[in-house]
C-alpha cells in the first residue's frame, strides 16, 4: 500500500494481496468497526493504492 498505517499491518496485508490477486471477479471491500479506530484511513489508502494499480474504484460512503 502506498503508505505505512501504525498498528495496522495486519489488515494492510490483507488487503495488499487482494489487490495483488488479479482475479477477473469483481471485488467489494466491508471495513468495519467502532468510530476512531481508523476505517477511513485503511479505506484511503486502499483506493490510493488500487487507483495505482489501474483498477477502476467505486465508493459509497453511508450518512446518518
Amino acid at each position: 500500500m502506498t503508505e505505512a498505517i501504525a498498528g495496522r499491518a495486519v489488515e494492510v496485508g490483507v488487503l495488499d494481496e487482494m489487490l495483488g490477486d488479479r482475479l477477473p471477479e469483481p471485488r467489494s471491500v466491508l471495513i468495519e468497526g467502532a468510530p476512531g479506530i481508523g476505517k477511513t484511513t485503511l479505506l484511503r489508502s486502499l483506493l490510493d493504492a488500487a487507483r495505482e494499480r489501474g483498477y477502476t474504484v467505486a465508493v459509497c460512503h453511508p450518512t446518518r
